[in-house]
């Protein structure tokens, strides 16, 4: 199954690939599903990416990505995701982003999700799988486009570190 979203930020592309690409593993300056984010320790599958992967905490529970291919003159970044709480039947995440020019000094920003999921569970589960992951791809190009154009994290990113602080808090 495929899920894929784009989004227009008004942007340079230099600008955005640094966000997404280089500072890969600071997702969590911007990204408002991921409370925190560090680079993740593990074999390297692409010496040109700036770090092997990624580790992050979201609402979720963790989640361990592997960078497989890393491409700085295309702007091209596909990475494994492994999350802990994943349902036994969801066999593989692969997720690539794909940056462009776009007119007036803009940048395309694509996302395109790869899930298998084992057989039957793919009949059931897919439809309803493909609409949460879409909303959680919509929600991560928004947050990385208000942060690619304002340098600062977005609301929905403000209200999340209101919500972590207050159940720390607690």
């Amino acid at each position: 199954m495929q899920v894929i979203r784009s989004i227009t930020v008004d942007a340079p592309l230099g600008e955005v690939w640094r966000v997404a690409g280089t500072e890969f593993a600071d997702a969590h300056l911007w990204a408002s599903s991921i409370d925190a984010s560090r680079p993740r320790d593990v074999e390297s599958m692409c010496d040109a990416a700036p770090v092997a992967g990624r580790s992050c905490e979201t609402s979720l529970g963790p989640v361990h990505e592997t960078v497989l291919d890393y491409d700085e003159v295309n702007h091209i970044l596909r990475y494994e995701a492994f999350a802990e709480g994943m349902p036994g039947f969801v066999r593989r995440l692969v997720n690539t982003w794909t940056l462009s020019t776009a007119p007036n000094n803009a940048t395309v920003v694509e996302m395109n999700l790869d899930v298998v999921i084992s057989t039957p569970f793919n009949m059931f589960m897919g439809p309803l799988m493909k609409l949460k992951l879409g909303g959680v791809l919509n929600q991560a190009l928004v947050d990385l486009k208000h942060y690619a154009e304002t340098s600062r994290p977005s609301h929905a990113k403000v209200k999340a570190i209101a919500k972590q602080k207050k159940n720390a808090a607690a």
